[in-house]
């Protein structure tokens, strides 16, 4: 149901083969459709940073020596074949040109919830959960190295730096790379192994350092990494239309997060929509409704079938990941969330009712699938109505309103005075530090800030 709802916002502006504008109410500022780097602030830094923040327990610092680095470099060994798998993962998903690290993390971290039973939950502290996103992170650069060299398509922001350099120091990449420049296709891989070498001792001696940031108050460091994430966002993608997106897309992501229902959906269906959509309107237009009844897309599919089958099929085994509890106890939250995405499909769908047949063909049919997958959960909560409710800890809504306070305040003066004042707001009412140094940190990150505007211009 989220997925679709990520291919819906995906879909927002001209078709890309008729030229029909969707989802666009009217206005030529959602023409080119919607930013990333706005849907990844808001529906994931946001609702993060916006939540009650618990103290941080007194043993924190004294655990973060170097012996516990080494009993976490030895718990993660013991996970080899995870560490295997989504390795191997990481490098198979960075060889697609277009998906890059965020398909390859949140795939790799499905994967290790879904075989790796833990005694700490996702999502607090398990540590397949780290293991898994973290080896796919770096095995997807060693596969991108492959279509960046044989085809000269990079296939992650990182491989598109390096193309850039090649051109510049003229060095030709493409099919015959191997043929002609044997030696240095050779030499970048052995790089490559070279500096994953070189880094790792490195992060075991800085790691008890960086630790120890694990330890300051949450309520100090989230106005600061709020206010400088929309900076971030607005410097790439200056404009009002900008913050109107954070702010739709942050309430999007605190209710979603409020519900209990996951992100990573959104984002991997955001970010897959536009080659999905390329490829099937394509294998339409050349053969028709029977490029769906080819082996090869008969056999892509029921692998996907397979896989879904296999996840359900592993959640009912006893030995399913654990701590064992209701997977499907509800919030108060979902059935908002519920009726908010199936509402969004829905109009969807009659939107595109009078588009061409280009236009519509992929949304339309995301759309009817995330429809019929909010009615399955809607059913689930029918059934499931008198189970007990999942706690919820709730969002710190004095920080919520100066957040949206400073996002008007930054369409109408500068974002740089606007964080500035958010800053000194927060961390005065919050996080209880003096006038003083609260005025002292607010100044320098808007310093900052306005500093960094200026270098962009």
């Amino acid at each position: 149901m989220v997925a679709s709802l990520g291919v819906i916002i995906a879909a927002i502006g001209l078709d890309a083969f008729s030229g029909y504008p969707r989802f666009t109410f009217g206005t030529m500022a959602l023409w080119d459709g919607i930013n990333s780097r706005p849907v990844v602030k808001a529906c994931f830094v946001v609702p993060e940073l916006a939540v009650r923040f618990a103290s941080v327990p007194r043993g924190l610092k004294d655990g973060a020596g170097l012996g516990a680095v080494m009993a976490g470099f030895v718990e993660t060994l013991s996970h080899r074949w995870l560490l295997l798998r989504t390795s191997l993962l990481g490098a198979l998903v960075g060889m697609a040109p277009g998906l890059g690290a965020s398909v390859a993390v949140w795939i790799a971290y499905g994967h290790a919830r879904q075989t790796e039973p833990s005694v700490v939950p996702y999502g607090e502290g398990a540590i397949a959960g780290v293991i898994a996103p973290e080896a796919a992170n770096n095995a997807k650069e060693g596969g991108a190295l492959a279509p960046a060299l044989f085809f000269g398509v990079p296939s992650s922001s990182g491989m598109g730096i390096l193309l850039a350099a090649f051109s510049v120091l003229g060095v030709e990449v493409g099919p015959r790379m191997l043929d002609t420049n044997p030696g240095f296709v050779y030499l970048m891989g052995l790089t490559n192994i070279g500096s994953n070498l070189l880094a790792a001792p490195i992060c075991i001696l800085l790691a008890p350092a960086m630790a120890r940031f694990a330890s300051i108050r949450g309520e100090a460091v989230a106005p600061m990494a709020l206010a400088a994430g929309v900076a971030a966002t607005l410097m790439t993608a200056p404009g009002a239309e900008t913050l109107a997106m954070i702010a739709v897309f942050s309430v999007i992501g605190l209710l979603l997060k409020a519900a209990h229902l996951p992100r990573a959906p959104l984002l991997l269906g955001f970010i897959l929509a536009p080659a999905l959509e390329s490829g099937v309107v394509r294998s339409m237009m050349i053969q028709g409704w029977s490029a769906f009844t080819r082996p090869g897309v008969v056999s892509i599919l029921l692998i996907a079938v397979g896989v879904a089958a296999y996840a359900l099929w592993s959640r009912s085994r006893p030995r399913a990941v654990a701590p064992p509890k209701a997977p499907d106890a509800p919030t108060r939250w979902l059935p908002a969330a519920i009726g908010l995405v199936a509402t969004l499909l829905l109009l969807a769908i009659l939107d595109l009712a009078k588009a061409p047949l280009t236009a519509r063909t992929l949304p339309s049919l995301a759309a009817a699938i995330g429809l019929g997958a909010a009615g399955v959960c809607a059913w689930r909560l029918w059934r499931g109505r008198r189970q007990a409710r999942k706690a919820f800890e709730g969002y710190d809504l004095l920080v919520l309103g100066l957040f949206g306070a400073m996002l008007f305040l930054a369409a109408l003066i500068d974002i740089a005075i606007a964080a500035a004042l958010f800053a000194f707001a927060t961390l005065a009412s919050r996080a209880k530090l003096s006038y003083r140094v609260a005025a002292a940190a607010a100044c320098g990150l808007g310093g900052l800030i306005w500093c960094l505007e200026r270098l962009g211009q």
